[in-house]
């Protein structure tokens, strides 16, 4: 069965779970990088949105013998959790003052966005993109986000330096930037899961993000961040770009060269990271004499 078939049977199966008000469509999603995936949306008679339900991985699931009953209840199942009891205002996203304080920034790559940013306003931040977008009310719709482009700017009237400026300001505040010691992150994480930790373990490797530790990577960006952890560290630092998400510093001590800090990233990046969260395949080094990338 063809995907698309797929699509209209599975259409049709979760169309016979839901009241009949439901509207359901597909449309295709551009993710971060170029990353392109089909999504079935379902909504409600007047609701401004709706989450997005990514069929990808129903379908390589229906490819390997799971029924497609089984598929649309849990794609039903995935919608009811998404949706929350208190819809978003229809004209939520017209007014830029209702909208400006949950503005926030993220990095991308320049390279692999290069289409994309012609639409949307962005800072350059050296090979990389800071790019901006809101932060959907979680009691509208969980987890979700809408990419600022350059039409909203219109529609709103203003400027795309008044955004900038808005969307860092929320960033620095509400994202605030946490760096810890790898040994000491995992040691937590093992924790959570139930893992005594190893205590033997010490990495001189540190992980920046920030406090949702959602498009953390971003923190290296921020005014003045880069400067005040060469403060702390008391040394020159190698930046390594681990995902969207987050990054790791290592100080400089002279024992690796960078030609291997760029080859370990590129590995990770080829064999370890969703095309979606790379951000970069080589790593960026910080100089206290000069006071920036080098």
């Amino acid at each position: 069965m063809t995907f698309e078939e797929f699509k209209d049977l599975l259409k049709s199966e979760v169309a016979a779970r839901l009241d009949d008000s439901c509207e359901i469509t597909f449309r295709e999603v551009h993710k971060n990088n170029g990353v392109l995936l089909n999504a079935m949306l379902i909504r409600e008679a007047d609701a401004p949105m709706s989450p997005s339900i990514y069929l990808e991985q129903f379908y390589r699931e229906f490819q390997q013998g799971v029924p497609i009953r089984h598929l649309a209840r849990l794609i039903v199942h995935q919608y009811y959790e998404a949706k929350t009891p208190r819809p978003a205002p229809a004209d939520f996203f017209q007014n830029y003052e209702d909208v400006r304080d949950k503005i926030f920034c993220r990095l991308v790559s320049y390279e692999k966005n290069k289409e994309n940013l012609a639409d949307i306003p962005y800072e350059r931040w050296m090979d990389l993109a800071v790019t901006y977008y809101y932060q959907v009310d979680p009691e509208w719709i969980n987890d979700a986000t809408i990419q600022i482009r350059n039409e909203h700017l219109q529609f709103w009237g203003i400027r795309a330096e008044e955004l900038k400026k808005q969307a860092m300001e929320n960033s620095m505040r509400e994202k605030a930037p946490v760096c810890r010691k790898l040994s000491a992150v995992l040691e937590a994480v093992g924790e959570e899961d139930g893992y005594d930790g190893d205590e033997s373990f010490d990495s001189p490797l540190y992980l920046l993000s920030n406090r949702s530790k959602c498009f953390g990577a971003v923190c290296i960006s921020y005014p003045g961040e880069l400067e005040a952890i060469a403060d702390f560290l008391q040394s020159d630092y190698y930046v390594l770009p681990s995902s969207i998400h987050e990054c790791l510093i290592l100080p400089d001590d002279g024992e690796y060269l960078r030609s291997e800090l760029d080859d370990m990233v590129r590995q990770v990046n080829e064999t370890k990271l969703s095309p979606q969260e790379y951000l970069s395949d080589h790593v960026y080094r910080y100089s206290r004499a000069e006071a920036a990338v080098v």
